[in-house]
């Protein structure tokens, strides 16, 4: 076997990723909703459904690994915001309920006000 260089390496190791990620010849494909319309995404079940429906297109070969990394970061960023809201608002509910968000003390009651 013949040495290759750098380029026709990662162009081999590429064909073969890609060769492998495709089912075999003949091999009856399943049933996979296309991902043309998802709609709003408001909660962390929606988003574990899409990563799903991602995976099982990747998988099957209705997309490339790369895009589904792509998509798959984009909904972990998706997720980490709606999961910052939530806490957002339930930590604002909780200082509402208790009254401690509206305190307006001297935090610092050691420091006397300079004139």
């Amino acid at each position: 076997m013949e040495k290759q260089n750098p380029t026709e390496q990662i162009e081999t190791a590429t064909a073969a990723a890609e060769a492998m990620s495709q089912p075999p010849r003949g091999a009856a494909l399943p049933i996979v909703r296309p991902l043309t319309r998802v709609g709003r995404i408001k909660s962390p079940e929606q988003v574990r459904r899409l990563q799903e429906r991602i995976l099982k297109h990747a998988l099957h070969g209705g997309m490339s690994s790369g895009d589904a990394y792509r998509y798959t970061i984009a909904l972990s960023l998706m997720l980490k915001s709606i999961e910052v809201a939530d806490l957002d608002a339930r930590i604002r509910a909780l200082e509402q309920s208790t009254g401690s968000g509206t305190d307006t003390r001297n935090v610092f009651p050691l420091q006397k006000a300079q004139k």
